[in-house]
């Protein structure tokens, strides 16, 4: 097991031993208030679990269900949407209740994750019933939405997305823009108008609550990475007295969500590439990309250009589908 992902899963293992609970953090909703309308008098029905479709959800002994909710969570009564849940269920005696996995995105599939628990060290992962679940619009949750599904296409040669001048430069931004441009035309189509409104992340904060109440449990342990720890963030304001042990893994800042977040990660990627370069350099025994630092990244970014001109493995290859710099 690679050594950080190893303190990723001990970290974890401490935080699921702690019996921290996290006070409200101000500012992760608009009104930062506890939620004490309709979504905390709706109560789905409980879930009726079976097989799973995925394999390896199959292999891991996991079962599937799919959770119903309101589109609308301020008219509880009204149409109601589903969500596709799983589970792996504790084997050690010592239950401590429920974990709900979500993997960022935001719109990132979490159905998976109920496997997580068995990576937990010190048979810690036993202890808990893990389920994952896609956000409602996603994946297998009903209904799924994909304003454009042939957005990204078949041609993986995309244009460069790394700024340029050149007349070819202002071309590839024009493609850009007006390929995002189609995509939000798209979403204005009716079949995507009812479901828009309602996937806000105080949404999907509710479904997780709501999944809490449909199993009976008091309150909801969760583990979220990327954008995930945000929606972790939206839950505890929402619902301080239900939320029990927390874990985030590469934590968003909910003051500056979300351009600006993406803005000072370009940042840091860019970085943490030249901190891999040196990596890179520090080996050379093993990789055999040369002892300078500086040399190897000169010659990552030339491969890249090399791949804008040429790509490579029948157009499968190209800049589009590799780190970019910032």
């Amino acid at each position: 097991m690679k050594r950080s992902v190893r303190r990723t899963l001990t970290a974890l293992t401490s935080a699921l031993l702690a019996a921290t609970v996290l006070a409200p953090l101000a500012g992760a909703t608009p009104t930062g208030r506890p939620d004490t309308g309709a979504a905390t008098r709706y109560t789905p029905p409980a879930p009726q679990w079976g097989t799973c479709e995925l394999p390896r959800l199959q292999r891991a002994g996991a079962e599937c269900a799919d959770l119903v909710v309101p589109l609308d969570w301020d008219r509880p009564r009204g149409k109601k949407i589903t969500i596709a849940v799983s589970r792996k269920v504790h084997t050690d005696s010592d239950y401590k209740g429920m974990i709900a996995v979500n993997p960022g995105g935001p719109g990132g599939s979490g159905l998976v994750y109920p496997v997580l628990g068995a990576s937990i060290p010190d048979g810690v992962g036993a202890k808990f019933d893990w389920y994952g679940f896609d956000p409602r619009g996603v994946g297998s949750s009903e209904p799924s939405l994909s304003c454009d599904p042939d957005y990204a296409g078949q041609d993986y040669d995309r244009p460069n997305y790394v700024p340029d001048r050149t007349a070819e430069g202002r071309a590839n931004e024009a493609w850009w823009r007006k390929t995002t441009s189609d995509y939000a035309r798209a979403c204005a189509r009716a079949d995507a108008k009812e479901l828009l409104p309602h996937m806000r992340t105080v949404d999907v904060a509710r479904d997780l609550d709501a999944l809490r109440r449909a199993v009976g449990e008091k309150k909801l342990n969760y583990y979220g990475f990327s954008y995930g720890t945000y929606l972790g963030q939206v839950y505890a304001t929402l619902f301080p007295q239900q939320t029990g042990k927390m874990v985030w893994d590469g934590v968003l800042d909910a003051d500056n969500a979300f351009y600006e977040a993406n803005l000072e990660q370009d940042v840091a990627f860019d970085a943490n590439l030249d901190r891999y370069f040196a990596y890179l350099a520090a080996r050379d025994d093993h990789f055999g990309l040369g002892t300078d630092p500086a040399a190897i990244k000169k010659g990552y970014y030339s491969l890249r250009e090399r791949l804008d001109d040429e790509p490579a493995a029948d157009g499968l290859l190209a800049p589009t589908n590799s780190t970019t710099r910032c």
